[in-house]
């Protein structure tokens, strides 16, 4: 996160103080949705609880049900499939540097 921060304050010709700032806001802000995203799991974990409850109080089914389709014939995954799509799939997140993205491809051989 400190790396693609500065690189951004690099590339946009950013003086040290303002760079710094950046990775402070970028720090805050990694911060802030974790605990979001915290809280979000614990709510709906709840939700779910107290649903669960009230089906089983109200004599309903309460197994959960899944809706997809298949698509073939067999169980499993198809992993050729699978393993296409994580080969060939490329996508660089907006604030990912340079060097993140080498990183991960050196890792991924």
């Amino acid at each position: 996160m400190c790396t693609a921060a500065l690189d951004i304050a690099k590339q946009w010709r950013w003086d040290g103080d303002r760079a710094v700032k950046l990775v402070e806001n970028l720090k805050q802000y990694y911060q802030c949705k974790v605990r979001t995203f915290e809280t979000l799991e614990k709510l709906r974990s709840n939700y779910s609880y107290h649903v669960h409850q009230r089906a089983l109080a109200a004599g309903q089914p309460v197994r959960r049900k899944h809706a997809h389709m298949h698509t073939q014939n067999n169980d499993g995954i198809d992993t050729d499939l699978a393993m296409d799509l994580d080969t060939n799939f490329a996508w660089t997140p907006p604030l990912v540097s340079q060097n993140d993205v080498q990183q991960s491809l050196l890792t991924m051989k």
